[in-house]
């Protein structure tokens, strides 16, 4: 009871107290609240203020500062605005965002006068912008002013960047496309700007084949392995002075792979002669090195390079090397960037005219070949190949001066059942223009007589102008005859011309055959008539110097060749010779092709029971025609001699050119010339065609 008045008093000292501090007019719930604002700032920049406490209700200021190369992007709440007012009813947390600042970039691309360009506008820093130029018709593109020369190219922008695409006009090249005989192609062309890509396709009849391109700039070769041909036009490939182009498909046709021979047949002796065996491989139709060059798999490394011609098809020859029943082929290749003055390389390919012949290439000395002779020159009843050559022929160093190559002996290419093959050297060294091969002693094997020739007679190596006899053993081995003894009144014409260096003879063409059907083979001789060299002995007119027994000839006893003046207003050269029985009477005439003058001319004379008349006139349509260094459908640059073939198997004999004659030297390369031409006999007439 004591602690009752203790209590009491207490409670009236608090209520006292509260009373004191406290506005009469107030109540409970009207106290303001507070409230916390916390702002932060994400990478890349800062916010003020960053954080507070603040009555509920107060409009807060907030304000975001980016750093350098940011900017500010928005708040957490979604807001872009900055400052931010930010109205506090609770506590309350924002956060400003940044990113890295992103700078724009202008690229102004202009045009030269003749295209347009696209591509140019505003772009953030480091975006890949592709420009593209387009030239207007009669112009074309030449490059960026970077140095780009590409058409579409791609830049990175980093600064205000300017760039110009430069053209400028282009010629008009007018192509005109041919089809040779035997096909068709796909444009006959038109005209085209400098630069333009061509495409055209080469389309052979049935019967024919697709052989090369052919124009009248040898560039255009580089493209002759296809008959679907793409290529750009422009001047580059333009023959010189003009501003066209003008383009031939030139087709032949098809030679069926295993070989029948259409050459006539020959009895004894003159079934031995050499070139009458040459002519029985023929393939009858006129190859032409383009052609050759075309079928010859040439191996892809840096010795060859595509850059390899075949030199002419007098220094090549068809046989069969492998008694396959396929013809075989040999020839003759020289650097298509020089003249032949380095040596060459040799070429075999076995079954030509298949779709998959095998070749194979030799280096060779030979400078300078001259021609082939194909015969069993060992008696083994496979064929075997005599070259020959003319080392010290004049030509020209890449320089263009005179040089002339040393001399090489005499090869026989041996080859046996296998297709394999020795080399056999079978005479000293000497300039060989022609020579013919046969049994001139009737001992069942084939002798060789050759001319000696020599263009530079510093070069002694057998006597110049000489007729020359190697006597065969019947396997191969070879003796060389004395001249004076086996060409009975040679030594009396030496002494009559006497001169220390001196052509006895200007042997440009011989060849063996049995002229006066005695069995016994004679030897023909032509040589650069109208010639009036003081050291050169030269008949007026061919000759044929009648074979005695045992392989001698007779100076003395001949028979003279008519030939008629064809007004060539030069020496007229005999090139080539063959022997055919046009009127199968047993007595053979006799044909020869020869040129002077730039032309081209043949002779036919005619055997009547060995009296000898030149019936040019009446054989021949055409018997001298212009040679041009330009290609036309129905002209022949110089050839060596005709081959007798039965081209359309009427049992009577046609005559087909063979052994081009190619000039290297002078720039005045002749590469080209038709497939198909050659004379018909009709009715014992020869009427030049192309088939």
């Amino acid at each position: 009871m004591k602690k009752l008045p203790i209590y009491l008093f207490l409670l009236l000292l608090l209520t006292c107290a509260k009373e004191d501090s406290q506005d009469p007019g107030t109540t409970p719930s009207n106290i303001t609240p507070r409230y916390t604002l916390t702002a932060s700032a994400g990478e890349g920049g800062s916010v003020s203020p960053t954080t507070g406490s603040f009555n509920a209700g107060t409009q807060v200021s907030v304000t975001a500062t980016p750093n350098s190369g940011y900017q500010f992007t928005s708040w957490s709440n979604g807001s872009t605005e900055n400052p931010l007012s930010v109205a506090l009813n609770s506590n309350t947390s924002i956060t400003a965002n940044f990113e890295v600042l992103i700078n724009s970039y202008t690229l102004t691309v202009v045009s030269t006068d003749g295209g347009s360009v696209t591509g140019a506008g505003e772009y953030n820093e480091g975006t890949e912008v592709t420009l593209t130029a387009t030239a207007s018709d009669g112009y074309r593109f030449t490059g960026w002013s970077d140095g780009s020369t590409a058409e579409s190219v791609t830049i990175t922008l980093n600064s205000d960047t300017s760039i110009t695409a430069n053209f400028e006009t282009v010629s008009l090249i007018e192509l005109i496309v041919n089809p040779g005989y035997g096909g068709s192609v796909s444009s006959f062309g038109g005209e085209y700007y400098s630069g333009q890509t061509i495409n055209l396709t080469a389309i052979p009849d049935i019967g024919f084949e697709f052989a090369y391109w052919r124009n009248n700039k040898p560039t255009i070769y580089q493209f002759n392995n296809n008959s679907e041909l793409e290529f750009v036009i422009d001047e580059s490939i333009l023959p010189p002075n003009q501003t066209y182009l003008d383009l031939t498909a030139t087709f032949i046709p098809k030679i069926e792979e295993n070989f029948v021979s259409m050459s006539p047949n020959y009895e004894y002796p003159n079934s031995t002669v050499g070139q009458i065996n040459t002519s029985y491989w023929y393939p009858g139709i006129y190859l032409t090195p383009e052609y050759i060059n075309h079928k010859i798999a040439f191996p892809n490394n840096d010795m060859f390079n595509g850059n390899y011609n075949i030199v002419g098809t007098r220094e090549s020859a068809f046989f069969d090397f492998d008694n396959n029943g396929k013809l075989d082929f040999f020839g003759f290749m020289v650097p298509s960037t020089s003249v032949y003055f380095d040596g060459g390389k040799t070429v075999l390919v076995k079954d030509f005219f298949s779709e998959q012949p095998t070749t194979t290439f030799f280096d060779s000395n030979v400078s300078f070949p001259t021609g082939t002779e194909v015969n069993d020159f060992n008696g083994d009843g496979i064929e075997d190949l005599l070259w020959y050559y003319s080392n010290d022929h004049q030509i020209y160093d890449s320089n263009n001066n005179e040089i002339y190559a040393q001399n090489l002996p005499l090869e026989i290419y041996y080859f046996s059942s296998d297709g394999n093959y020795n080399v056999t050297q079978i005479s000293p060294p000497a300039s060989i223009h022609d020579l013919t091969s046969g049994d001139i002693d009737n001992d069942g094997d084939i002798d060789i007589i050759f001319g000696t020739y020599k263009q530079n007679l510093i070069l002694q190596d057998l006597e110049n102008g000489f007729p020359y006899i190697l006597l065969n053993d019947g396997f191969g081995n070879f003796t060389l005859q004395n001249s004076y003894e086996r060409f009975v009144g040679l030594e009396e014409l030496f002494e009559e011309y006497n001169c220390s260096v001196c052509a006895i003879m200007n042997l440009i063409t011989i060849e063996l055959f049995d002229i006066n059907n005695d069995g016994i083979l004679d030897l023909f001789v032509g040589n650069n008539f109208n010639n009036f060299d003081t050291h050169l002995f030269n008949p007026e007119k061919p000759r044929i110097y009648l074979g005695m027994d045992n392989g001698y000839f007779d100076l003395n006893n001949f028979i003279e060749i008519p030939l008629i003046d064809i007004n060539t207003n030069e020496s007229l050269t005999i090139n080539g010779v063959i022997f055919i029985d046009a009127k199968n009477d047993g007595f053979y005439d006799i044909i020869i092709n020869a040129n002077g003058n730039n032309q081209n001319a043949y002779q036919f004379i005619e055997n009547n029971n060995l009296t000898f008349e030149n019936v040019t006139i009446d054989k021949f349509n055409s018997f001298y025609e212009e040679r041009t260094q330009s290609f036309c459908e129905d002209c022949l640059p110089g050839f060596y001699q005709f081959r007798p073939y039965d081209k359309d198997n009427d049992g009577d004999f046609d005559l087909v050119p063979s052994g081009l004659r190619i000039i290297w030297q002078y720039g005045e390369d002749i590469l080209d010339t038709p497939n198909n031409i050659y004379w018909e006999n009709i009715g014992g007439q020869f009427i030049k065609k192309i088939n």
